[in-house]
């Protein structure tokens, strides 16, 4: 598959700046155009092989791409937030909601969804808690 080269990478701040092409302002019909202008029989003359002839192509077809195809720089702000790693507790009662889900998907019984739904209020109290004492500690100090 054709992938242009764009090797130009800046560091700002822990942030990636990239340059990508902008396909969708592109003038194809531009690139059309010049590609129907190359004299191909002369310019693949040159080429004793099928790598010179796929380099050859390549560039010429780079070169148009660079030049109708507008691009425009993309920041990467988005980080890989911090993944939690929950209590042997709360990692229970996730795997225990789940379980009760897929039994009250499977069965479609009030009895396994109302399992359901007291297991996942149950979980979702117990994140919470997990999630607002290490708040409070920071805030308050140690002495919750």
């Amino acid at each position: 598959m054709f992938s242009p080269d764009i090797s130009s990478t800046l560091t700002i701040a822990d942030n990636i700046v990239r340059e990508c092409y902008d396909w969708k302002n592109a003038d194809y019909q531009a690139i059309v155009d010049g590609m129907q202008t190359v004299n191909w029989d002369w310019t693949f003359q040159k080429c004793f092989n099928v790598e010179q002839c796929w380099s050859t192509f390549n560039d010429i077809l780079c070169e148009a791409i660079n030049r109708y195809v507008p691009k425009f720089q993309l920041t990467n702000i988005h980080t890989k937030s911090k993944i939690t790693r929950y209590s042997r507790y709360i990692r229970d009662l996730i795997q225990n909601k789940a379980i009760l889900w897929k039994r009250w998907k499977i069965s479609l019984n009030d009895k396994d969804k109302l399992a359901y739904k007291q297991a996942a209020s149950s979980c979702t109290a117990a994140i919470k808690k997990y999630i607002i004492v290490p708040k409070k500690q920071s805030l308050y100090g140690s002495a919750v």
